[in-house]
């Protein structure tokens, strides 16, 4: 694994902002399998940014909800 640097995004904003530009930075989440694949040297991040929280703390990001159709 290449080393990178890690941080946790403290808004929305921030997270678009580090990445615009920048394809060495990667968001982190629950589920996702990007560890793995930086084990196999498949993705090579310099950058890794944990927006677990987000949802949670982040008025700007829309909640899970069910629509009028069903979906």
């Amino acid at each position: 694994m290449h080393p990178f640097d890690f941080s946790t995004a403290t808004d929305l904003e921030a997270v678009i902002q580090a990445m615009a530009g920048n394809p060495g930075v990667r968001p982190i989440t629950g589920g996702t399998t990007l560890v793995d694949l930086m084990k196999l040297e498949v993705e090579t991040p310099s950058h890794v940014i944990d927006i677990n929280h987000l949802g949670q703390s982040d008025p700007s990001i829309s909640r899970v909800s069910r629509l009028a159709d069903g979906g």
